[in-house]
């Protein structure tokens, strides 16, 4: 990334240097309709560069932040954007959850079906997590079949409880998935104590079956959870 980055900026340091002596040399020439034509030129091929260094770099931005699988945020945006919610959190007051989802049978999957029916899975359950959790959370690609959710504005059982409905609602897609979720400040205040607690609940989730949504260190899942509630 970073060779295609410098050879980006040293063509364009080539170009505007071009532009500059096709402008200099506008500015000399004679008659004066040659001038303008000339500079008029040069203008044209300065704002086509600036314009397509720009998209370039906006491609480039892109692709530094995002999983080339899934399309989703990567684990290098994550962690800049939960230090971003935590310090926000921690200055206006208020709460956020983070959840770890990792899809269910997924080394089974690969190992029956193919690693390509592997990389459909994860896009699908990636796809749908996007498909129906609100504008305002976020979701990463974390690594392997795990991805984590940043749920603002929600406790750690609000957090669980919308969970377990799309964990419910995957299963049209054939897939099944357990999390752990952890909130802020009452699990930590910190994006590696949140994550840490949350990877640990969703251990609990998976020792304890697929499917699972669990919260606290208890393991204990949102009431609407409980096949007895």
């Amino acid at each position: 990334m970073y060779r295609r980055q410098r050879r980006i900026v040293l063509a364009g340091y080539l170009v505007m240097l071009l532009v500059t002596a096709g402008g200099v040399a506008g500015a000399l020439a004679e008659p004066r309709l040659v001038r303008l034509e000339l500079v008029a030129a040069c203008l044209l091929v300065g704002w086509f560069t600036y314009i397509t260094m720009s998209r370039g770099r906006l491609r480039l931005a892109g692709a530094t932040i995002t999983d080339p699988l899934t399309g989703l945020y990567n684990r290098r945006y994550l962690n800049d954007r939960l230090a971003e919610e935590s310090s926000r959190t921690q200055r206006y007051g208020g709460r956020f959850a983070v959840a770890m989802v990792d899809l269910d049978d997924f080394k089974q999957v690969n190992e029956t079906q193919g690693h390509a029916a592997g990389d459909t899975a994860l896009r699908a359950l990636g796809g749908f997590l996007m498909g129906n959790l609100r504008r305002v959370d976020l979701i990463f690609r974390y690594g392997g079949e795990e991805f984590v959710v940043v749920l603002p504005d929600t406790d750690g059982p609000a957090g669980a409880e919308g969970l377990l409905r799309l964990e419910q609602g995957v299963g049209t897609l054939r897939l099944s998935f357990s999390a752990g979720v952890a909130s802020f400040p009452v699990d930590g205040r910190t994006p590696e104590v949140l994550l840490r607690r949350a990877d640990a609940r969703l251990r609990l989730a998976k020792r304890a079956g697929k499917g699972r949504v669990f919260w606290n260190d208890a393991g204990a899942e949102p009431l609407a959870a409980d096949p007895a509630g």
